[in-house]
């Protein structure tokens, strides 16, 4: 029988210290979140980051534009947002539409309020382990990691290269000394090496593309994945055909996700404390 963890312990740990944390502000911290367009999966996890957010006591603001909206306004929007004083964090909701130039998008961001961390700067820092802010999905998954106990011996297989998630965990992974290995499309036997897992972490997106024939007995599985299916948000991981075979799941929705965004608050409360260190 699978295990299904959903991580209620660890969230109550980190939702409990950040709520002490924001209760000692002098001021209420701001995020700020710019839209652009009317994704699905993009409004809802917005709308979860906002709940969230909010039940803190962080002031979550929405920036909506519409579909068409030119790179130069989406830089605008970025600009105007950080000019409130009480704003600890700007992010923008990706992906964005392919007419906008997302690489000058997220360079406007400024790092200081870089919460994503997705400012080429701030991805710097971070492989070059200099920087106090780190990816919050990275974040996330490395607290299941621990909280698992996974063994350093264990064989773990990073599926998905992506800047967000797979890249940042196999730099942590590697750091804290796990027996990790990385995999994308073009990796030559990624399917022996998937097999041959004992922890697989998988973020590519790719809607139930991992199904119980490709894993072993008794491995743990980490969906990290989100994409859209017949109007809901799906994982990686096919958890129907996976059940009695993966010894624990951490499934979406309800795994990572929902940690990541206290991940996020947590980046969030950081900048907030610096900025009243330096008032």
């Amino acid at each position: 029988m699978t295990r299904i963890v959903l991580g209620k312990k660890i969230r109550e740990q980190v939702y409990n210290d950040l709520k002490q944390r924001i209760d000692s502000l002098q001021f209420q911290p701001v995020l700020i979140d710019i839209v652009v367009g009317n994704d699905p999966v993009s409004l809802q996890y917005v709308q979860v980051k906002k709940g969230v957010a909010e039940s803190l006591g962080i002031d979550f603001r929405i920036v909506a534009l519409p579909e068409d909206v030119s790179t130069e306004d989406v830089i605008q929007a970025i600009s105007d947002a950080s000019l409130d004083v009480h704003c600890c964090g700007c992010i923008v909701q990706l992906p964005l539409p392919n007419h906008i130039d997302s690489s000058r998008v997220l360079e406007s961001i400024p790092r200081n309020l870089d919460v994503d961390c997705l400012h080429p700067e701030s991805e710097l820092l971070f492989y070059t382990n200099e920087v106090s802010l780190s990816y919050p999905t990275a974040r996330s998954i490395m607290s299941f990691v621990e909280y698992l106990d996974t063994s350093k011996e264990s064989h773990i297989v990073m599926v998905g290269k992506g800047k967000l998630v797979g890249k940042p965990v196999y730099h942590v992974l590697k750091k804290e000394g796990y027996h990790v290995t990385a995999v994308d499309k073009e990796t030559v036997g990624k399917e022996t090496i998937i097999a041959n897992a004992d922890v697989i972490i998988s973020a590519t997106g790719i809607a139930k593309g991992i199904k119980g024939e490709h894993i072993k007995q008794g491995s743990i599985l980490i969906d990290a994945g989100t994409s859209e299916m017949a109007g809901a948000v799906v994982g990686d991981i096919d958890r129907a055909s996976v059940e009695n075979i993966a010894g624990i799941l951490i499934p979406v929705p309800g795994g990572v996700g929902p940690l990541t965004t206290l991940m996020l608050c947590d980046n969030v409360v950081t900048v907030a404390e610096k900025k009243y260190e330096l008032r």
